[in-house]
């Protein structure tokens, strides 16, 4: 039976999860919420039947909710969230959160009312993502550092990414977590978090673009670049190992199926592996075709995780949404001392 979700917000990330909500028969939407009743109502007709309620304290007093999707600034989402857990909600909140003690408080709340809570990093469900877990020995050896960049042009102030009050990370909190979330993904260090070195550019109190270093106690170290102002979208990755280094340029958004309604099933999903002096033309590609959109396996691994709230893989979707906040914390803290 499909788990039942309510939407929370109805801007562009809401529209593009909905859109992928209607591909599988895992989930269904059966609300939608929003300040206003008739943005709501627009929203939701553009996505089937589902009912249409004016406010967060609306939907989920909705007995047909069983978990709600939040899509809403980073400036709301910890009350939210907290609220659909209190109503015995499952729920999937979308990145960034506030802190890394917002993050723990909704892992703990969750555990708590024996409820999952995920946060919707999609490219963590990607087929690449599993397939370089389980080859990365194999192919590279030893972890020994990991490097990413996110860049895209988001626009100017006008853009909620620019309000402080509303998303108060800036390019960090929106970009950057992608970066640190492959840090957990695929360096795995398995020693705490040493240093973090940060450099920002700012457009008043908002944080435009980063350049980030982490030492972690295991000897491991990650760096990332990520910003608003470039003149060209990059989702690049490297993970250098002992015995060979694997790199791509789709990591966040892959080039098959990560445009949910554009697809190129012409360019397989994969990474390029090196070892030693090979030339260009030496280096293997791996491919890891996606049957489905990342985003469609995202919510379909929630359905999965919501029909066994306390079992191992949902605790443990929490910490590593906690573990990437503080990442995204430690960055932000050393931005802000060197500014």
């Amino acid at each position: 039976m499909a788990l039942r979700i309510g939407i929370v917000g109805t801007g562009k990330i809401a529209r593009q999860h909905a859109a992928a909500m209607g591909m599988t028969d895992a989930v269904e939407i059966v609300a939608v919420a929003s300040r206003s009743k008739a943005t709501a109502e627009a929203f939701a007709a553009d996505f089937g039947r589902a009912e249409a309620v004016e406010g967060t304290h609306a939907l989920l007093a909705l007995p047909s909710v069983e978990a709600v999707y939040i899509a809403t600034p980073t400036s709301a989402k910890e009350g939210i969230a907290l609220a659909a857990i209190e109503a015995g909600k499952h729920v999937l909140v979308e990145k960034p959160l506030a802190s890394d003690s917002s993050a723990q408080k909704l892992a703990e709340a969750a555990k708590a009312m024996g409820v999952a809570v995920m946060d919707a990093t999609h490219f963590t469900h990607n087929p690449r993502t599993h397939t370089i877990r389980k080859r990365k020995a194999k192919d590279i050896g030893t972890p020994q550092s990991l490097f990413s960049v996110f860049h895209a042009h988001v626009g100017g102030p006008e853009n909620i990414r620019f309000d402080t009050e509303l998303e108060p990370q800036g390019a960090l909190g929106d970009l950057g977590w992608y970066c640190c979330r492959a840090v957990i993904e695929l360096l795995e260090p398995r020693g705490a978090l040493a240093s973090a070195e940060a450099r920002g550019t700012w457009e008043g109190d908002a944080l435009t673009a980063v350049t980030a270093l982490l030492d972690f106690e295991d000897g491991t170290r990650a760096s990332f670049d990520c910003g608003f102002r470039a003149g060209a979208f990059s989702q690049d990755l490297i993970l250098v190992g002992s015995e060979g280094i694997l790199s791509m340029d789709d990591f966040v958004h892959d080039f098959e199926r990560g445009h949910l309604l554009a697809p190129h099933p012409d360019i397989p999903s994969g990474y390029t592996l090196r070892k030693g002096r090979m030339a260009r033309h030496d280096r293997l590609y791996i491919e890891t075709p996606a049957p489905k959109s990342h985003v469609i396996l995202l919510l379909e691994e929630f359905a999965r995780l919501a029909a066994d709230p306390r079992g191992e893989a949902t605790l443990a979707a929490g910490a590593r949404m906690g573990d990437t906040q503080a990442l995204v914390d430690a960055a932000w803290r050393a931005a802000i001392a060197a500014r």
